[in-house]
């Protein structure tokens, strides 16, 4: 985010400091503090690390698909997602991201998140990694937008801290939304 700031003059030239601070707000902090909450979230029946693993949970719905989308995508991917956004993301390169979120998230509730049976952290996953898969456009959008090649200077040759969080940022709302729809029911 620093490169695209720096890019538009700053936060304070061009009444760009109201923006800023929403953009911070909607898309940094609440996010931040939904993981918090996920990481503390209980349900009844569930055991004191019940959050931990909820975490856990939505970080390897989106490592996985964010791998299977990288290789489906560039093995079989034909079909461009969004060119004038991200020209290189596929359309089959997303639908692999989702079937691998939707397996992996599957094996997570048999193996360590009993608490959700395989259909319904199939859905939950696929949902999440979905949201992720938009949060990584929103990001790339903002990009193209600014004109640079990568959101910051932070991590080096991951085009910036924000490229690497930019999944998990649009995914946690959706997971902390399935959470309060369970403990609901």
């Amino acid at each position: 985010m620093g490169e695209i700031l720096r890019r538009y003059g700053g936060p304070l030239t061009g009444g760009i400091l109201g923006l800023t601070a929403f953009w911070l707000l909607a898309l940094v902090v609440l996010p931040f503090c939904g993981l918090m909450w996920l990481d503390r979230a209980y349900l009844p029946g569930a055991t004191a690390k019940f959050g931990a693993r909820l975490v856990f949970f939505l970080f390897a719905t989106i490592w996985a698909c964010d791998s299977f989308a990288y290789y489906v995508g560039k093995n079989l991917g034909r079909h461009k997602l969004a060119p004038e956004v991200s020209p290189k993301k596929t359309i089959e390169g997303a639908i692999g991201g989702f079937a691998g979120s939707l397996l992996v998230a599957a094996i997570a509730s048999s193996l360590f998140l009993r608490e959700f049976r395989p259909v319904e952290a199939a859905i939950v996953g696929g949902l999440a990694s979905s949201a992720g898969q938009l949060g990584d456009l929103v990001e790339s959008m903002f990009k193209r937008a600014a004109g640079v090649k990568d959101s910051g200077v932070f991590l080096p040759g991951h085009g910036g801290f924000y490229d690497r969080v930019d999944s998990l940022l649009f995914a946690v709302p959706v997971l902390c939304g399935a959470i309060l729809l369970k403990m609901t029911t």
